[in-house]
Parts: structure tokens; C-alpha cells; sequence
């Protein structure tokens, strides 16, 4: 897992989930940045800002070795050729 201590791109006490913000995520084994909507009480869905990717509804409960929030992204960053 890549980790920064002097980095300031993503809050790591952010870990719950909040409507419409992004967030570093663990499915399974890939990491990912989505925003995350909740649904009700009994999923949450992750969208992507980029369209070509098709939001995925995760059921509740999730178990930790499943699905993990990492981290709020606060920040980013683009290199340009």
C-alpha cells in the first residue's frame, strides 16, 4: 500500500463515509477514488468521476477484509506531457 506521512493529499481520519465526497477506497484487492453515495441503511454505491466507468452498488453489512475507506482525497494532483 502506497503511504505518505508528509503527504497532504488525503485525510486518513476521514474514514466514514460521506455523501458525494472522494474517497481512497479498498475493494477486494484494488484501490480505488470514487465518490461514495450511501443508500439507505442497506448499500452504498461508488461513482466515478470519469463516466465510462459504471457506478458499483456494494451491499451492507461489508466485511473489513471486503471493503475499506482509506482516506478522504482533499487534494490532487495531474503531470501533463
Amino acid at each position: 500500500m502506497w503511504q505518505n506521512t508528509k503527504s497532504k493529499e488525503r485525510n486518513n481520519s476521514a474514514t466514514g463515509p460521506k455523501d458525494g465526497k472522494a474517497f481512497v477506497v479498498r475493494v477486494w484487492d484494488e484501490f480505488v477514488v470514487k465518490h461514495v453515495q450511501i443508500i439507505g441503511k442497506s448499500a452504498i454505491s461508488l461513482l466515478s468521476a470519469n463516466t465510462i466507468y459504471p457506478p458499483r452498488e456494494l451491499k451492507l453489512p461489508l466485511d473489513d477484509r471486503d471493503f475499506q475507506i482509506i482516506g478522504q482525497v482533499v487534494a490532487s494532483m495531474h503531470e501533463w506531457p
